[in-house]
Formats: structure tokens, C-alpha cells, sequence
């Protein structure tokens, strides 16, 4: 199952995605079509959810943020 969430960052959108059982984000910048990648040291989660120019990744017991301003 894909987990998909996508925001506004500095004027360009950026949708990021990620599996439940994956180690790591997909990150599209949809205006240029460049994607990044962000590797987790953990399994993948439950939940993105957006918080201003960064993700909330939701896990089973916990959650932590990471910025896309960098992206």
C-alpha cells in the first residue's frame, strides 16, 4: 500500500510518497519532474501528513518530522 502526500514548498509543488514496508520516501518535484529519495533507518509507516514545508511520518508507536525545504 502507497502512502502519498504532497505540499507547497517555496512556490513549487512536491509530493512525497512511501510504502509500509519500505526504508525510505520518494520525493517528485512535479514542476521539474526531479525526484529525490530520503532514506528512514527504520520500516516504513502508517501515515504523511503535511506540516508546513515538511512531512509528519506517522509509525505504529511514533512519529517524527523531516523538512522538504532542502528538496
Amino acid at each position: 500500500m502507497a502512502i502519498i502526500a504532497g505540499t507547497a514548498v517555496g512556490g513549487r509543488t512536491v509530493v512525497a510518497s512511501g510504502t509500509k514496508r519500505g526504508h525510505r520516501l520518494c520525493v517528485w518535484e512535479l514542476e521539474t519532474g526531479a525526484v529525490g529519495h530520503m532514506t528512514l533507518g527504520v520500516a516504513f509507516a502508517c501515515c504523511l501528513v503535511v506540516a508546513g514545508s515538511g512531512l509528519i511520518v506517522g509509525r505504529n508507536r511514533a512519529a517524527f518530522g523531516l523538512p522538504l525545504a532542502g528538496q
